[in-house]
């Protein structure tokens, strides 16, 4: 059975909490590859799970939670959420989701 990606909707959640995990401050490169690790995805879903999560990076930009540096090449969390726990990545992501979308 082919294993799915997830949505860039939820993939929200888990780039968080890799950049947390990698120290705040990541590179596209080690955000996918902290992703494929956490996720148990292979090289043959690379490319799909690697347009997702360009698209989850897009998206947690627009809620305010990560900005990037060096022409997007350079992603970190933004001073507000630096310190968060892993446990309540989820519970904030869902906050700032609803927010973006009622704010539109």
């Amino acid at each position: 059975m082919e294993k799915r990606i997830p949505s860039y909707h939820t993939l929200v959640k888990d780039a968080l909490i890799c950049l947390l995990s990698i120290g705040g401050t990541a590179t596209n490169k080690e955000i996918l590859e902290a992703v494929m690790q956490k996720l148990d995805v292979n090289g043959i879903l690379r490319e799909k799970l690697n347009y997702n999560l360009g698209w989850a990076k897009v998206y947690a930009k627009k809620y305010g939670l990560i900005s990037s540096e060096a022409g997007r090449s350079i992603w970190k969390i933004n001073k507000e959420f630096s310190n968060i726990k892993i446990t309540d990545v989820e519970m904030i992501v869902k906050q700032k989701k609803k927010l973006y979308y009622s704010n539109r």
